[in-house]
């Protein structure tokens, strides 16, 4: 049985998972991001995808082309648009730029940065 998220949820989890990991997923000779290194690191929405849900042809892919795809599990879809706000904080900055990001969208999405202090 799958619980469902709620934005709160996801955020939480991505945000702690962030700041601990404190570097990004990237291939080490493309530079490009990835749900998932061969070292263990995962991006914003690698760390929600289960390891029965991950397949290695994922990596290379938009979260909207995995939706499109069927390859993202049902629980994500109501999400979308917030799993690309998200991402994006992973794919486009520094992860010593990740808690300003993160808090801003907590306050887009009228969410608690309360984790943000916790980790």
């Amino acid at each position: 049985m799958t619980i469902e998220l709620t934005e709160q949820a996801i955020f939480d989890q991505v945000a702690t998972h962030l700041l601990r990991q404190n570097e990004r997923a990237v291939d080490s000779k493309s530079l490009d991001c990835m749900y998932r290194t061969p070292d263990g690191l995962k991006c914003a929405v690698g760390c929600l995808i289960t390891d029965e849900e991950y397949r290695p042809d994922m990596e290379g892919k938009t979260i909207l082309l995995l939706c499109e795809l069927g390859w993202l599990h049902q629980r994500f879809l109501d999400h979308i648009d917030f799993l690309c706000d998200l991402q994006r904080v992973h794919d486009c900055y520094l992860p010593n730029q990740w808690r300003e990001d993160l808090r801003d969208i907590a306050g887009v999405y009228e969410l608690s940065p309360y984790v943000l202090e916790m980790t």
